[in-house]
């Protein structure tokens, strides 16, 4: 997949919000996955000019999917009102 990069992203919850990290590809139960394109290392994603997009993206992901929201919010993983993935919804 030349082209397509991607970097492992934490996010977790803190007290009031969540904050999210740049991990090294390597710690992902995703490495090795030749699908997901080339990784990044934490060092080559920070100094990326795709930086912002990644984190726009996460932070997307955060606000809108319900089970990683209520994970974000220190509540019990729900994925309620999680719509499909067809062409319906």
């Amino acid at each position: 997949m030349s082209g397509r990069n991607w970097l492992f992203i934490e996010a977790r919850p803190t007290a009031d919000s969540y904050e999210m990290m740049v991990r090294e590809p390597e710690e992902s139960s995703y490495f090795g996955k030749r699908i997901l394109g080339k990784p990044m290392s934490r060092a080559e994603a920070l100094v990326s000019p795709t930086m912002d997009d990644f984190f726009a993206v996460a932070d997307f992901v955060a606000f809108n999917d319900p089970a990683v929201k209520s994970y974000l919010l220190g509540q019990g993983v729900s994925a309620a009102g999680r719509m499909g993935v067809d062409s319906n919804n």
